[in-house]
């Protein structure tokens, strides 16, 4: 056809995906360039791979796989474990990574999601909950210099996330310390394996999913950035959780200690239907099955225990180690491709815009835990879903704020009450324990000591009295 060129026209007829062209002849020359830059980043070869999975309904032969145990974490094994992590910590050879790129609008939000207020008191977000844990763990572990933060965006979410850091002061965190990368795109397609477009000149995209992490690193220069500041291992989690020990160092250190390449962290499911990754075995191999590839016979399997057979989910907390990371992108290792069922705003055969009321197509995500595949040490560690797990997902009902709410509440309560700082049940209206003030039991303690207990029962009795909450 003519002014594209015939490579790559080629390639998508080859494909099956020649109706991306189908209105090129009525395009203006900008969108005809427009068009053309888009199709050439779309591995063809990938999506004829998808298609043909989803047209042979191809899906995971559970029949090899068994369940995987997590590690407790406990006693001396957790101590050795932590006195090595602090170590890394003090040596600057970790840095915190967030998966940032969904907006809010699950919560009925339209901004980025870590923009979300989750203070009880303070209305604090996201971010900043994240980046008062960085600046409390630098400064408790005499970091060389403040653990570098990492957040990748999407499309979406990028110019707005990094217009709130600038706006916010970066949270008194370190500007230099402090790097931004983007995610990118893969395309959506038909039930058939189709390119669906949503104009005449534009294929429908999305993010790749966590999984293009890898990229997004090597791509944007960071890998060799943090590898020449000494940085070996990074922490990964999910933007929507307020609960995670940011940098947990006896996960730290239990990672550095087994030589692991990859580390996770994961928790019985609460209920069968809970939108957790199963932890599973293969072949030898730790991997996780997304909760919507596990078929219902499975995930509702018991034993006689009336226990469920495949019970460990995984909560997106990981460690990896950077050279491994360098590896991955070096050698361009293939992640498999997820297909989730979603309704895409399309343009129709006439050019008409489609807003479909029910799944008209599939989303294509690539997942971080799918590097598993290429790791010779795996480690899962149990997590603490009381201290470590509460995901913000949605506007009302399970994991929405008010979930949310109740466990900061409950942890901080837990707290005082662990701490033998009884507070009589309706005198207090809310609680919030800032980051900076403490992070955990034991760092919560340590402050209480510090300040002394009877001057710090004063302060927050003082501060019940005056304004029904406590705020530290």
């Amino acid at each position: 056809m003519r002014g594209i060129p015939e490579n790559l026209y080629r390639r998508a007829l080859n494909a099956g995906q020649g109706h991306i062209f189908y209105w090129w002849s009525d395009l203006a020359e900008e969108n005809r360039w427009a068009l053309l830059r888009q199709t050439s980043h779309i591995d063809f070869d990938l999506l004829e791979g998808v298609g043909r999975r989803i047209i042979n309904s191809e899906t995971e032969d559970f029949s090899r796989l068994k369940p995987a145990e997590c590690m407790d974490l406990e006693g001396d094994k957790r101590l050795m474990a932590k006195k090595i992590g602090e170590q890394a910590i003090q040596n600057g050879e970790v840095c915190s990574l967030i998966l940032a790129g969904g907006q809010g609008s699950r919560l009925g939000y339209n901004s980025p999601k870590g923009t979300y207020p989750i203070g009880p008191v303070s209305g604090k977000s996201l971010f900043e909950w994240f980046a008062q844990k960085i600046q409390f763990i630098s400064h408790k572990f005499e970091a060389p210099r403040q653990i570098p933060l990492l957040i990748m965006t999407s499309d979406t979410t990028d110019v707005d996330t990094k217009s709130f850091f600038q706006k916010n002061n970066f949270f008194d965190l370190r500007e230099e310390a402090v790097y931004f990368i983007k995610q990118g795109l893969l395309p959506a397609i038909d039930f058939h394996g189709k390119l669906l477009m949503d104009s005449k000149y534009h294929i429908c995209e999305s993010p790749d999913g966590h999984g293009g992490v890898i990229k997004a690193l090597g791509n944007s220069g960071l890998l060799d950035n943090m590898a020449s500041q000494g940085i070996q291992y990074i922490f990964i989690h999910n933007v929507d959780n307020c609960l995670v020990k940011v940098c947990d160092p006896a996960f730290l250190g239990h990672h550095i200690d087994m030589g692991a390449d990859f580390s996770l962290k994961g928790l019985p499911k609460r209920t069968v239907d809970e939108t957790l990754g199963t932890i599973v075995e293969a072949n030898g191999k730790i991997k996780i099955v997304e909760y919507s590839d596990t078929p219902g016979n499975i995930a509702n399997l018991k034993n006689e225990k009336g226990q469920l057979v495949f019970e460990n989910g995984s909560i997106n907390t990981y460690l990896i180690r950077v050279d491994f990371v360098q590896r991955l992108y070096r050698d361009s290792s293939p992640l498999p491709i997820h297909c989730m069922q979603k309704k895409i705003l399309v343009i129709d055969s006439t050019a008409d815009v489609h807003d479909p009321q029910e799944p008209n197509g599939f989303k294509l995500e690539t997942k971080l835990f799918d590097v598993l595949e290429y790791t010779d040490k795996t480690c899962v560690v149990k997590a603490n879903r009381n201290e470590e797990f509460s995901p913000l997902k949605s506007n009302e009902g399970p994991e929405s704020y008010t979930d949310v709410l109740r466990d900061l509440q409950a942890l901080f309560f837990g707290w005082l009450e662990r701490s033998g700082i009884n507070i009589p049940k309706g005198k207090v209206e809310r609680i919030e324990i800032s980051p900076l003030f403490a992070i955990d039991l034991d760092t919560f303690r340590e402050r209480v000591n510090a300040i002394g207990k009877a001057s710090f029962i004063k302060l927050i009795n003082q501060q019940i009295k005056e304004y029904g909450q406590i705020r530290l």
